[in-house]
């Protein structure tokens, strides 16, 4: 899901929606498909910027809020979820600057009890007077598989945001290279974030780091290496380690702490964009 910005036919929507590839067919409404292509990122925000190749055609689009919203507004997402095109869900406004609950995903977003579900991602949040508040990013399910909360990245117009995309800017996420395992994490002695797999040619191999060992029949034979620090902050399990390495900037050298076979141990890796590592690809 997307939304139209301007006449010219920019849409705004998740970055990992589109960080995949980079041309798409954009269908809208009246069932015209248009061409695409990622004109500009901010994926820490999880927010993209798409330009239309289409010349002479104006787009019908979105205007955007021009201050930050209030929280119990009552809003309308629109998203291609369940095999339905384009259909409202209308919620309310829970929270602003919330947590997403996952470290991978932006943080500082608006919280909403809108039931949306996997597909409405990129598609807008408006307020009562029909402008977009925000970029749909996360939805929390429960163990039944129901919405608990879905979570959008606040846009503003003029904002820091949406006017770096408007240049072209690509922002990728810093990455080490490496997989960390959920089963295990924060289960350990000492507590950390434990690695369950190191990507090809990433600074993370070159680093000599070790992943967990598996014998033929996929069975846990031993424990990675257990990440317990970034830069000196504690790092009690896989989503402290992921939150502290995304504070510091692509090519910046980090520090990472870690324990191997009951020995603590350091080790300096240089961060490199995601876009990078082709094992890290979805």
């Amino acid at each position: 899901t997307g939304f139209f910005i301007n006449k010219q036919g920019q849409v705004l929507t998740a970055y990992h929606v589109v960080s995949g590839g980079r041309l798409f067919n954009v269908t809208t409404l009246n069932g015209k498909s248009y061409v695409a292509k990622v004109r500009a990122f901010d994926a820490q925000a999880d927010v993209a910027l798409l330009d239309i190749e289409n010349r002479g055609t104006t787009f019908p689009y979105l205007g955007i809020i021009d201050s930050v919203p209030k929280v119990g507004t009552s809003i309308l997402a629109i998203g291609n979820s369940d095999g339905d095109f384009l259909q409202p869900r209308t919620g309310t406004l829970l929270a602003l600057s919330a947590a997403a609950g996952r470290a991978d995903f932006p943080q500082d977003t608006l919280e909403t009890n809108a039931p949306l579900a996997p597909g409405d991602s990129g598609g807008p949040i408006l307020n009562e007077q029909g402008q977009a508040i925000g970029v749909i990013s996360y939805i929390r399910l429960d163990s039944s598989g129901q919405t608990r909360r879905s979570y959008a990245v606040p846009v503003v117009q003029n904002g820091i945001l949406l006017t770096t995309l408007l240049t072209g800017e690509k922002r990728d996420v810093p990455v080490v290279g490496l997989f960390l395992d959920v089963i295990h994490s924060g289960q350990t002695e000492p507590e950390g974030g434990v690695i369950s797999g190191i990507a090809r040619n990433s600074p993370a191999s070159q680093a000599g780091l070790k992943a967990n060992v598996y014998d033929e029949n996929d069975q846990l034979v031993s424990l990675g290496d257990i990440i317990t620090e970034v830069n000196g902050q504690r790092t009690r399990n896989a989503d402290e380690v992921i939150a502290a390495i995304r504070k510091a900037k692509v090519g910046d050298v980090i520090v990472l702490g870690f324990v191997r076979d009951q020995k603590p141990q350091e080790t300096e890796i240089t961060l490199v964009a995601k876009s990078s590592v082709p094992d890290l690809q979805e």
